[in-house]
């Protein structure tokens, strides 16, 4: 299962910004979006937020880490058992 730091890190980097960028952007030190990116420090939910907007993350950006990591929910496992 993909964690919300393996996210983050791959968004960013799609979208080209650095871990200085996203820290100015959302007002944090680069240390922080560190151990955030490596799952040693949880983002509080005015963190998330703030990373979602600057990222412009879409709601369906969830649904595609979850086929890219292989991280179905019920319903899309049974959708593809249904196939």
């Amino acid at each position: 299962m993909a964690t919300f730091g393996q996210k983050l890190r791959i968004l960013r980097m799609v979208r080209g910004f650095t871990q200085l960028d996203m820290a100015v952007k959302v007002g944090m030190q680069t240390s922080q979006i560190s151990l955030i990116e490596n799952d040693l420090l949880q983002p509080t939910d005015r963190q998330v937020a703030a990373f979602r907007k600057v990222l412009n993350w879409p709601k369906d950006a969830d649904a595609a880490y979850a086929i890219l990591f292989g991280d179905q929910d019920d319903e899309g496992q049974q959708a593809e058992a249904a196939s």
